[in-house]
């Protein structure tokens, strides 16, 4: 067999038991299997997955008061403007579209 042609524990058999007499799992140290009914295990998974959730909306409501204040900024500076006289600017005085063709754009 050459480098390239690696098997599969399971198709040549080589893979070891994994199962102990019985049929039961072999203890690996560091690893605790847990004696938790089907009932417990699904409430655990639906309150794990209400925090990812949770998670998901709370980032959704912060992303959109962020915008709620970015909103609320430029109405305020635009009534600060407007009440006390803020410079005007005009960003384009004049029809981008007649610049077409002429050197006057570059000016």
């Amino acid at each position: 067999m050459s480098d390239m042609d690696v098997g599969d524990c399971s198709t040549d058999g080589t893979c070891e038991d994994v199962t102990g007499p019985g049929g039961s799992m072999t203890p690996v140290e560091g690893v605790k299997f847990s004696n938790a009914t089907l009932l417990e295990e699904t409430t655990l998974a639906i309150q794990q997955f209400s925090i990812v959730i949770g998670v998901a909306l709370m980032c959704a409501l912060l992303f959109f008061l962020m915008i709620a204040v970015d909103r609320f900024l430029d109405w305020l500076n635009e009534k600060w403007n407007t009440h006390f006289g803020g410079d005007k600017v005009d960003d384009d005085p004049e029809d981008p579209a007649a610049l077409v063709g002429s050197f006057k754009r570059y000016k």
